[in-house]
C-alpha cells in the first residue's frame, strides 16, 4: 500500500515540462518540486510504484507498507501478488528470483541465445550492445553511412525526447529541403534507426507511407498512430466473476473478502453468509437447494427487494395495490405491515436504497417513479410523464435505472437519484422490445452508459420469455414465465445453464440476499436525501427551495382528474406530482372534485360506484368509517355532475339526476344531515358556491355550458362553451357577459376551469372571511345554510323538521322503515306522501333484520353479507358493527327498548342471541330446541319473547325474555313463517306465511282466537308491521327484506332504572318480576354481581381468543369475554397459563404471535399486555413453570428449547438461555413440564425420525421415549397426578398415553378424521427437587 503524498500544486495538466495538451493522454511527464512540474494525468500515479517521471521523483517520500495479497519487492516497492509469472515486476528482478524459469513477455524481448536477459524496446537497435551475443544490435538493425548519430550518441541519450523530436525534424527540414544530397550522405532509406522514427514502440518503413508504428501485444496506437497505450484487458477478459487486476498484459482474478477463488481461476465462491435466493414468497438455499415458504398466502406478488443489514424483506401486491414489508426471522418474515397502502395502481417494480435508507418503486399504470422513507413516510414522486409502460427498477445508490415497455420506443433509462439528469441508456430496437427486468428474451450486459453491450444467453429452452434477473458471484439468475423456471448461467459466457427450481404457477421478481448484492457505502447524508434534493415533513404539499436544501409548503397547486384517478401538480411543473395520486381500487370514473383547505381533504364524486368521496391529501389522520384511506361519505349518489364545498359554512353540495329529474343536495362534510334543498332543475351540469355571500349558482346544459367557476376576489363567474369554443365571464348577478377572445384559440375542447388569481383566495385567505354559519354553526342544531353576508337560514336533513324556535330539529314520530340488500329506506306513513322519513342507510352487503330504539333514535340492522349486526344514528352522525364475530345467519332482530337489550335470532347455528345496545355482555339464550329460527319480537312490558322457526316442523314459539317457560303458540297451518309484530294496544301477534300467503293473528298471551287477516294470491310476503288501524307488509318481490314501524311504546319494566341494578344482563320475566343473569362468569350470591370461574378451557382461533367451560358442556356462553384486537393478535398459535386467581383476581395468559414473531403476555380481563421476548422464531410449544416464573418455548426452526425468567430481579433468574439444542433437521413442537419430577417432554417433527422426548429442565439426559407409530404428534399435556403423558397424532388421528419412559402405551380415543391439537392446562404449585 502506498500513501499518496503528492502536493497538490504539481497535479497540473499543460505548459510544464512540454506536456502534451491533450488531456485524455496517459503520457508521463518528468518533474521536480523545484519547477512545479508534474505527471500528466492521471494523479494517481503519484505513489504507485511506479517510476512513471524516470527521475523517481513521483515515488519520492511516499509511505511504503504492503498489504496481505501484495509482494513487497527488494528495494521496497509493493505490487501484486505476481510472483514467478514470468514476468518481471519488480525493477530489481526480485519477484522473479529463485524461480524455475523466466521467459521474457512481449514487449519486451530475449537476448538470441541468453533467453534470461528481457530487454526493453528502447534498447533494440541504440546502438549499444546489451546481449552478450549482440543479437540486439544485428542483422536487425538497419546502417547508418554516416558516423553522425554514433559520433553523437553519448549527448543523444542525454536529451529528452522531445528535444529528440525536434532535432529530429529540423533536421529532415534542413538536410531534405534545402540539400537533399546531404540527406543522402547522413540517412539510409530505414528512417526508422532514429528515435523508432517517432514510434513509441515498434517502427517499420512502409514504401510509399513511410514511417508506420505498431505495437506489441497488449498495447494498441492511440488517435495519434504514434503512441501506444495498455489495453484494458479487464474490459475484455469477461471471465473474472468478481475483481479484475491488471499488470501492464497480464490479467488476474481475485475476490471480495469473505469469498474465496475456484481452482479455475476466474469464478469465486462465498465462505461466509448463508446465500438465499427470493422467489416471490419462497426463499431457496442455494447452497443446499432446498427451500422454505416465507410469507404464505400470497398470489400476486410481482416485485421484490430487501434491506440486509436491517432484514427487512419488501414486497409489491398488484392486486391489493399495495407495498409490504416484514423482518427476516429464523421462522420466516415476521412482523408483516404495509408500507404503502394507497395511491398504487399498479406496482410492478420496486428497489431498496440500502445506502441512504429509501424505497424506491414504480406504477407502469400512474407511469411514475416514486420514493419514500423505508417506511413509508415521507413519499414523493420522483419521476413522472415521459414514460409508457415502465416496469423494472434498479439501482447503484448513486443512480437510478428503469426499463420502459414502449410499444415503439422500448428503452432502458436512467437518473440520479433525485431523479434529475435522466437519459435513454439503451434504445436499441434490434436486440428486444421488451427489455424486461433489464432483458428481453435474450441476456445482455452493459455498461451504465449503455455502451459494450454483450448479449450473455439467446435462444435457449429455459430462456423463452424471462420476467427478472438477478447477479450472484459468476452466474446469472433468472425467471422465465413460459418455462416457470428460475435458473442460472455463467454470467459472461451464457453456459452451464442450470435450473434452480421448477414452478407450478408463473414465476416474478427474483432477488439474491447476500451482502455482496449490498455492498456498504459512506451515507451523503443523514436526513431524507434524495440525491441532492433533501426532503423535510413540514406539510402535506412542500416544494424544494431553490437551494436544493429544505423544503416549502406550496400555497396553490394544479388538482385535476382523469378518470381513474385524482392528481396534484405544481402549476409551474405539471409532471412534479406534490401529492399522492388517488386511483384505483378507490376510484372508478370520477366526474368531479373540490379540495377543503382547512382539512386538507379532496372530496370527488364517482359516477360508476355512485359516491362521494373524501381523502385527506397526505394520506395521514384518516377516520376509518368504512375504510381506512378512503372516508365513503355518501352513497347512492346518482349521475353526479357538480360538487362544491362551501369551507365556511362546512357543507357539501351536489348535483345529482335520476329519471329525468335533477335536483341540489347538501350534507355535512362527513356525510351526515343529507337534505335536498333545489328540485326541478333542467339538466344541470355545474356547480359552485360563494360560502361569503351565501350563492351557490348551478349551469345548466344550454349551448353546451361546462366548466364554472368564480373568480372570489372579483367576483366575477367563469365558464367554457364548448360549442363555440370560448371562455365567457359575467358578474355573480348575470350582468357584464364577456367572451374571453384571446383565450379561443388556446381552447381545444374544454371540459373543466379554474380561476388561477387568488384561486379561491388561495382558500388560506378565504378562510378567514366570515359568513353567519362559521361560528356554532350559526346556532343550528343540524344545517346551516349562509343567505346573504348577514343572514343564515337553518334546515334539517330528511326526516326530521324545524322545531318552532327554527334553529333546533326533532325527527318524525312514525315512519316505516324497510331494508334492501343495499341498504335501508324509511318512508312516511302517509300512502300520499312519497317523501323520505329517513336518510338512506348504504354500505352494507345482503341488509335483512331492523329494528329501531326510539329512545337514542338509532337504528339496528343484520347483514348476511357482511355477517354482522350494526347500528347508526338516525341522522347518521355516527354509525359502528357491535357484532362482527362468532355468528352465521342472522335474519331476525328484536330491540328491548326498556332494558336495552338486543335480541337476534341465527337461522346457522339454532341459536337466540342477545347482548347490550353496544354488543357487551353477549350470551345465548336459548341453544335447545330451535329449528332455523328466523323473525324474532319483543313485548318488554309482559316479558315475553316471540319467534318464528322454518324447521321439519314450522312453528311460532314464546318464552321469557331469559329464554325460560318455553311453549309454542303455533304450531299447525303454518309453512314458512316469514315476519312477526306485536300490536301492543291490543296484546295481539301477527306473522305473515310466504307459503300459504296469509297474515294471521292470535293472542299472544294464551295462543287463542286465531284468524286470518290477510289471504292474497302471487305475493312473497315477508315481513309484517302493525301500527295503530294498520297492517304493513313487504313483497320481498318488491322490496328485499325487513319491514316495521318506529314509534316510541310506552311501558316501564323493573330493569328500566340502572338495569335493573344487574352487573351485566338484566330481564323482565312479567308481572313486575326480574332476574340478573352473567354473560362471562357466574351470578353471585347476591343475585347481582358476576364472579369468574375458576377454571375454563381457552383456546385460540389465530386472530382471537376464546374460551368455553369444562364442567358444563351445555352451558355455550363463554367464560371470559372473547378478545380481539388485529392490531395484537396476527397469528395465534403456542399459548400457556399462569394460574393465579381466586373468583376475583386475573390469570397471565402467554402466547406466541408467528406473524409478530414474539412471544406476549396478558391478563385474562384483557389487562396489562405486554412483550417477552422479540425474533423467537416460530413458536408451537409453550409452559410457564410457576415455581421459578420461568416461561419455556420451542423453536421449530432454530431447533432449541429457551428458557427465560419474567422477573429478572429474582434469585437464579434465567435469561433466555437455550437450554437444549437439536440437530437442523429436527423441529421441536409442543411442550409440556413437570415442575416436581424436573422433567420437560416435547413432540419432534423431524420428517424422518418423528418422535417424543424428554430432558431435565436444564436439557440434560435427554433421550428420545417415543418413536414408532407415530408421525405427526401435535398434542402433548401431563397428568400431574397418575405421571402419564397424553398426546396426539394429526396424522394417524388418534389419541394416546403412555408412562413417562414412554412405556404402556394406550390408545385413549381414535377418529376417522384428523386431531389438529389437544390442550390441556394443568399447574402445580410444588416447586422442583432440584435444577439439574
Amino acid at each position: 500500500m502506498y500513501i499518496n503524498k503528492c502536493k497538490k500544486k504539481w497535479l497540473c495538466f499543460s505548459k510544464c515540462c512540454g506536456c502534451n495538451d491533450d488531456l485524455n493522454s496517459p503520457v508521463l511527464c518528468q518533474f521536480s518540486e523545484q519547477e512545479g512540474c508534474c505527471v500528466l494525468r492521471p494523479p494517481d500515479l503519484c505513489c504507485n510504484a511506479e517510476n512513471d517521471c524516470g527521475d523517481g521523483s513521483d515515488e519520492a517520500g511516499c509511505i511504503q507498507s504492503c498489504s496481505n495479497n501484495q509482494f513487497q519487492c527488494t528495494n521496497g516497492t509493493c505490487i501484486p501478488d505476481w510472483v514467478c509469472d514470468g514476468d518481471i515486476d519488480c525493477e530489481d528482478r526480485s519477484d522473479e528470483e529463485s524461480c524455475e524459469s523466466a521467459i521474457c513477455k512481449p514487449p519486451k524481448y530475449p537476448c538470441a541465445n541468453d533467453s534470461s536477459v528481457c530487454l526493453t524496446p528502447d534498447k533494440i537497435c541504440n546502438g549499444k550492445v546489451d546481449c552478450p551475443d549482440r543479437s540486439d544490435e544485428g542483422p536487425i538493425c538497419g546502417n547508418l553511412s554516416s558516423s553522425f548519430l554514433s559520433v553523437h550518441a553519448e549527448y543523444w541519450s542525454q536529451i529528452s525526447f522531445q528535444s529528440q523530436d525536434f532535432l529530429l525534424n529540423l533536421l529532415f527540414f534542413f538536410c531534405q529541403c534545402l540539400n537533399p544530397e546531404i540527406f543522402g550522405l547522413f540517412f539510409t532509406p530505414d528512417l526508422c534507426l532514429v528515435a523508432r522514427g517517432g514510434c513509441s514502440h515498434q517502427c517499420t518503413v512502409a514504401p510509399g507511407k513511410g514511417v508506420v508504428c505498431s505495437c506489441p501485444p497488449g498495447l494498441h496506437l492511440d488517435s495519434s498512430n504514434k503512441t501506444c497505450e495498455v489495453v484494458d484487458y479487464c474490459s475484455r477478459h469477461l471471465k473474472c466473476s468478481q475483481v479484475c487486476q491488471q499488470y501492464k498484459t497480464t490479467v488476474k482474478c481475485s475476490c471480495y473478502p469473505g469469498w474465496t477463488l475456484d481452482p479455475d481461476g476466474d469464478s469465486c465462491h462465498s465462505t461466509g453468509n448463508t446465500h438465499y435466493l427470493f422467489k416471490g414468497s419462497l426463499r431457496i438455499d442455494l447452497h443446499k437447494r432446498d427451500y422454505s415458504l416465507l410469507v404464505p398466502g400470497l398470489r400476486n406478488t410481482i416485485a421484490l427487494d430487501f434491506h440486509f443489514n436491517r432484514s427487512l424483506l419488501y414486497w409489491t401486491d398488484v392486486v391489493e395495490d399495495k407495498i409490504y414489508r416484514g423482518r427476516f426471522s429464523e421462522s420466516g418474515v415476521t412482523g408483516i405491515e404495509v408500507v404503502v397502502q394507497h395511491g398504487l395502481a399498479t406496482p410492478e417494480g420496486l428497489a431498496v436504497d440500502w445506502i441512504t435508507g429509501k424505497l424506491y418503486w414504480i406504477d407502469s399504470n400512474l407511469d411514475q417513479i416514486e420514493v419514500a422513507k423505508l417506511n413509508g413516510d415521507m413519499r414523493t414522486t420522483l419521476i413522472a410523464g415521459g414514460m409508457e409502460h415502465p416496469r423494472a427498477i434498479a439501482l447503484d445508490p448513486g443512480i437510478l435505472f428503469w426499463t420502459d415497455w414502449d410499444a415503439t420506443f422500448p428503452r432502458i433509462e436512467a437518473a440520479s437519484m433525485s431523479g434529475g439528469g435522466r437519459h435513454i441508456v439503451f434504445k436499441d430496437m434490434e436486440i428486444g422490445a421488451w427489455p424486461n427486468g433489464l432483458t428481453s428474451d435474450a441476456i445482455f450486459s452493459a455498461l451504465y452508459d449503455g455502451t459494450g453491450v454483450i448479449e450473455i444467453l439467446r435462444g435457449h429452452e429455459y430462456l423463452s420469455h424471462p420476467f427478472a434477473v438477478s447477479l450472484f458471484g459468476g452466474n446469472v439468475y433468472w425467471t422465465d414465465w413460459r418455462t416457470n423456471t428460475l435458473a442460472r448461467a455463467n454470467k459472461w459466457t451464457g453456459q452451464n445453464v442450470t435450473v434452480i427450481q421448477k414452478t407450478s404457477a408463473q414465476p416474478f421478481d427474483l432477488q439474491i440476499f447476500h451482502p455482496s448484492r449490498q455492498p456498504q457505502g459512506e451515507n451523503p447524508s443523514t436526513e431524507f436525501t434524495v440525491g441532492d434534493k433533501t426532503l423535510r415533513k413540514i406539510g402535506p404539499l412542500t416544494a424544494l427551495s431553490p437551494n436544493k436544501q429544505s423544503c416549502f409548503a406550496l400555497k396553490r397547486f394544479l388538482l385535476y382528474v382523469r378518470r381513474s384517478e385524482i392528481r396534484g401538480v405544481d402549476i409551474d411543473n405539471p409532471y412534479m406530482n406534490v401529492m399522492t395520486a388517488l386511483t384505483v381500487p378507490d376510484i372508478d370514473d370520477v366526474a368531479v372534485v373540490d379540495y377543503d383547505a382547512q382539512e386538507e381533504r379532496i372530496y370527488w364524486a364517482d359516477i360508476k360506484t355512485q359516491t362521494i368521496k373524501r381523502a385527506f391529501i397526505n394520506g395521514t389522520h384518516f377516520f376509518a368509517v368504512a375504510v381506512p384511506y378512503i372516508d365513503i361519505s355518501l352513497t347512492d349518489i346518482v349521475n353526479c355532475r357538480g360538487l362544491a364545498l362551501d369551507w365556511l359554512s362546512r357543507n357539501l353540495y351536489w348535483l345529482s339526476s335520476e329519471n329525468d329529474e335533477s335536483q341540489i343536495n347538501v350534507a355535512r362534510f362527513d356525510g351526515s344531515l343529507k337534505t335536498s334543498i333545489i328540485h326541478g332543475i333542467d339538466k344541470p351540469r355545474c356547480l359552485v358556491v360563494h360560502p361569503a355571500k351565501g350563492l351557490n349558482p348551478s349551469m345548466s346544459l344550454l349551448a353546451f355550458l361546462s366548466g364554472l367557476s368564480i373568480d372570489y376576489a372579483a367576483n366575477k363567474l367563469y365558464w367554457i362553451s364548448s360549442a363555440n369554443g370560448t371562455i365567457n365571464r359575467c358578474n355573480l348577478d348575470g350582468s357584464g357577459l364577456e367572451v374571453l377572445e384571446t383565450l379561443k384559440r388556446e381552447l381545444a375542447k374544454g371540459s373543466a376551469l379554474a380561476v388561477m388569481g387568488e384561486w379561491k383566495c388561495g382558500r388560506i385567505t378565504c378562510l378567514t372571511r366570515r359568513n353567519p354559519c362559521q361560528i356554532n354553526n350559526g346556532g343550528c342544531s343540524q344545517l346551516c345554510f349562509p343567505t346573504s353576508e348577514n343572514t343564515r337560514s337553518c334546515s334539517c336533513t330528511v326526516g326530521y323538521n324545524l322545531r318552532s324556535d327554527r334553529m333546533s330539529c326533532e325527527g318524525v314520530d312514525s315512519f316505516l322503515m324497510y331494508s334492501i340488500h343495499e341498504g335501508i329506506r324509511g318512508i312516511a306513513l302517509d300512502p300520499n306522501d312519497n317523501s323520505e322519513a329517513l336518510m338512506p342507510i348504504t354500505g352494507t352487503l345482503f341488509a335483512v333484520g331492523v329494528d329501531f330504539h326510539a329512545g337514542n333514535d338509532t337504528v339496528y340492522w343484520t347483514d348476511m353479507g357482511l355477517n354482522r349486526i350494526s347500528r347508526a344514528k338516525r341522522d347518521q352522525t355516527w354509525r359502528e358493527d357491535i357484532i362482527t364475530t362468532g355468528i352465521s345467519r342472522v335474519e331476525g332482530i328484536a330491540v328491548d327498548w326498556i332494558a336495552g337489550n338486543l335480541y337476534w335470532t341465527d337461522h346457522g347455528f339454532n341459536l337466540i342471541e342477545i347482548s347490550r345496545l353496544n354488543g357487551a355482555y353477549r350470551s345465548v339464550v336459548i341453544s335447545e330446541g330451535l329449528d332455523q329460527p328466523r323473525a324474532i319480537a319483543v313485548h318488554p312490558q309482559k316479558g315475553y319473547l316471540f319467534w318464528t322457526e322454518w324447521g321439519q316442523n314450522p312453528c311460532i314459539g314464546r318464552s321469557r325474555l331469559d329464554g325460560s317457560d318455553q311453549v309454542t303458540l303455533v304450531n299447525s297451518g303454518i309453512m314458512w313463517p316469514n315476519g312477526i309484530s306485536i300490536d301492543y294496544e291490543e296484546n295481539t301477534l301477527y306473522w305473515c306465511d310466504a307459503r300459504t300467503d296469509k297474515i294471521e293473528r292470535i293472542n299472544l298471551e294464551t295462543g287463542e282466537s286465531r284468524e286470518i287477516v290477510l289471504s292474497v294470491a302471487n305475493v312473497d310476503l315477508f315481513s309484517v308491521a302493525v301500527f295503530g288501524p294498520y297492517i304493513y307488509w313487504s313483497d320481498s318481490k318488491a322490496i328485499s327484506d325487513g319491514l316495521l314501524h318506529s314509534s316510541l311504546v310506552p311501558g316501564t319494566n323493573p330493569c328500566a332504572r340502572s338495569n335493573g341494578g344487574c352487573q351485566q344482563l338484566c330481564f323482565h320475566l312479567g308481572s313486575g318480576r326480574r332476574t340478573c343473569s352473567c354473560a362471562h362468569g357466574r351470578l353471585a350470591e347476591d343475585g347481582f354481581a358476576c364472579e369468574r370461574y375458576e377454571g375454563y378451557l381457552l383456546y385460540s382461533e389465530r386472530t382471537i381468543l376464546k374460551s368455553i367451560h369444562l364442567s358444563d358442556e351445555n352451558d355455550l356462553n363463554s367464560p371470559v369475554q372473547p378478545f380481539e384486537n388485529p392490531s395484537l393478535f396476527k397469528n395465534v398459535i403456542a399459548l400457556a397459563f399462569d394460574y393465579s386467581q381466586t373468583t376475583a383476581a386475573t390469570n397471565r395468559i402467554f402466547f406466541s404471535d408467528v406473524h409478530f414473531g414474539n412471544i406476549q403476555v396478558i391478563n385474562d380481563d384483557w389487562t396489562g399486555r405486554s412483550i417477552i421476548a422479540e425474533n423467537v422464531g416460530s413458536v408451537e410449544g409453550l409452559a410457564y413453570h410457576r415455581a421459578w416464573d420461568t416461561l419455556y418455548w420451542t423453536s421449530s426452526t432454530t431447533s432449541t428449547i429457551t428458557r427465560h425468567t419474567l422477573d429478572s430481579s429474582r434469585v437464579g433468574a434465567f435469561s433466555r438461555e437455550a437450554v437444549v439444542t437439536l440437530s437442523e433437521d429436527d423441529h421441536p413442537h409442543v411442550l409440556a413440564l413437570d415442575e416436581c419430577q424436573n422433567l420437560m417432554f416435547w413432540t419432534n417433527w423431524n420428517e424422518q425420525r418423528p418422535s417424543i422426548m424428554r430432558s431435565t429442565l436444564a436439557g440434560k439426559n435427554m433421550r428420545v421415549i417415543i418413536s414408532s407409530d407415530i408421525l405427526t404428534p401435535n398434542g402433548l399435556t401431563i397428568d400431574h397426578k397418575a405421571e402419564k403423558l397424553y398426546f396426539s397424532d394429526g396424522s394417524l388421528g388418534k389419541i394416546e398415553r403412555c408412562d413417562y419412559d414412554g412405556s404402556h402405551r394406550y390408545v385413549s380415543r381414535k377418529h376417522r378424521l384428523s386431531v389438529y391439537m389437544f390442550v390441556h392446562v394443568c399447574f402445580s404449585e410444588t416447586g422442583p427437587k432440584n435444577r439439574t
